[in-house]
């Protein structure tokens, strides 16, 4: 299931650090590390924990040198689907200060030997990632890490229009849809002990009433393959054809996506709402001088919206880009301020719900907690 979100979690301390940065209760750190050992030189599908399918194919991967790799290598996957799980990630997804309406964000990473792998030009991995509605106008943005924090760059189209047009094609004019290519069932033997890896069985072609046909097929696949693009043929494959299961998701329910690059990839559109406007919006913390880092983030929880909030120079909290500036919110929606902070070894914190109005001031009391504690908490209210 995944939670679409537009997500903007405060990263900044008072004295200008990055919680991604310093090892506090949000941070990458959280999220599983999912490691999977695979061979270089097959088709392989991966699923992840939380739903996320990978289609990695044969010979798609290069050394710093630009040499093909062969052989066995590791392919490592987070994934940030859940509201909870981005949030306490402590991910970002603005872009170049706009802020982004995400429907999950993945990290994908490969290697051979401990040395970092890259996707050669004219390949990608297909990925296909769970959520409980598509929403219009969503594109995946590539992360471009910084100090501070994640900037969603380079929007680029999802396939699912794509799928719907060919499925409305005659099949005469459709690439071949079946998967003669075998797909390897692939060992869970990874590190992390990792059982949410797909078996796929091998396809038998001498299953086939006509052999003929389907050694016909396998030639044709395989020019189509290089002579149309890559795309459509990752899109082809994820339409079953009778007598062959294709384990296809359904696509009304997963955002179907083409990755060129290894890394942060978040799956967003740009913020819009009719009720949207300017509001007199101040939160105020009792003694906010006496911590030594302080994190605010708002919350809109219907729209799963995450806005970063900063300190004023009279020491309220607010959430744009500066003091003179009016936060825009979509007045009437419920939403949560969440507060964590900290001084010496100890933890503080508050979650409060409200309604967005035109005008107001939310004042907050943080109360002591450990860091497992407000994991839990959060986990639980988000």
């Amino acid at each position: 299931m995944c939670i679409l979100t537009i997500l903007f979690i405060s990263c900044m301390n008072k004295q200008g650090g990055n919680i991604l940065t310093e090892g506090k209760i949000f941070s990458i750190e959280n999220l599983t590390t999912q490691t999977f050992e695979i061979n270089s030189e097959r088709d392989t599908i991966l699923k992840g924990k939380s739903g996320t399918l990978l289609h990695i194919y044969k010979n798609s991967f290069i050394d710093s040198n630009g040499q093909k790799i062969s052989g066995e290598i590791e392919i490592e996957l987070k994934e940030a689907i859940k509201s909870s799980d981005i949030i306490l990630s402590g991910l970002t997804t603005t872009s170049n200060g706009l802020f982004l309406e995400s429907g999950g964000m993945i990290y994908i990473n490969a290697s051979s030997n401990g040395n970092r792998l890259e996707i050669s030009e004219g390949n990608f991995i297909g990925a296909i990632v769970p959520c409980q509605k598509l929403v219009e106008g969503m594109k995946v943005y590539e992360g471009e890490v910084d100090s501070n924090g994640i900037n969603w760059i380079n929007p680029s189209s999802i396939l699912n229009d794509r799928i719907v047009q060919q499925m409305h094609e005659t099949k005469s004019d459709t690439i071949e849809k079946t998967r003669s290519e075998k797909y390897i069932k692939v060992l869970n033997g990874s590190v992390n002990e990792i059982d949410s890896i797909i078996d796929y069985v091998e396809l038998d072609t001498s299953t086939f009433k006509d052999e003929k046909r389907v050694e016909g097929n396998i030639k044709q696949r395989k020019q189509k393959r290089i002579q149309v693009n890559e795309e459509d043929f990752f899109i082809s494959g994820l339409q079953n054809q009778k007598g062959t299961n294709s384990f296809n998701e359904d696509i009304n329910t997963h955002y179907i996506l083409s990755l060129k690059k290894l890394g942060w990839a978040n799956i967003d559109r740009l913020f819009d709402d009719i009720r949207t406007k300017e509001v007199e919006f101040i939160t105020k913390i009792e003694n906010s001088n006496y911590y030594e880092q302080i994190y605010i983030t708002l919350i809109v929880t219907k729209m799963s919206m995450y806005i970063p909030g900063y300190q004023r120079k009279d020491e309220t909290y607010s959430f744009t880009h500066f003091d003179d500036e009016l936060p825009k919110l979509p007045v009437g929606e419920s939403a949560i301020i969440l507060v964590t902070a900290y001084k010496g070894n100890k933890v503080y914190y508050s979650i409060k719900n409200f309604i967005i109005t035109e005008k107001q001031r939310i004042d907050i009391i943080l109360a002591e907690t450990t860091n497992e504690k407000l994991k839990s908490e959060v986990k639980k209210r988000l």
